[in-house]
């Protein structure tokens, strides 16, 4: 049997929790109350890192909000990368902080910030 704890997990968009363990053996995995966990078993930590449970994933580049990516080219991803680059050089394009504070609002509209 092992007992993983990570600094926190995200159990849902909206569950953060940082007194959990991961117990792991071969007929279970399940999260538990570290509190609750057997004292007869190491508890291995995983400081600083932020765990999820399946299938929460993320990702966002806050400094893209209003990029233009459904025009650019996707045959390759060195293709995708020129027109990146290409728009972030443009002066038109909104400001780092406007970017971030538009990504950001999006984000916690759906949950996410």
């Amino acid at each position: 049997m092992r007992i993983l704890r990570p600094s926190s997990v995200l159990l849902t968009p909206t569950c953060l929790r940082t007194d959990l363990v991961l117990v792991v053996d071969e007929k279970r995995m399940e999260w538990i109350e570290a509190a609750s966990a057997p004292a007869t078993v190491e508890v291995e930590n995983f400081d600083d890192q932020l765990w999820t449970a399946a299938p929460i994933m993320f990702h966002a580049h806050l400094e893209s909000w209003d990029a233009p990516a459904e025009l650019w080219h996707r045959s390759s991803f060195s293709e995708w990368v020129t027109d990146l680059l290409q728009w972030r050089s443009q002066a038109q394009r909104q400001s780092a902080t406007q970017s971030y504070e538009a990504s950001w609002n999006e984000l916690a509209q759906n949950g996410c910030g």
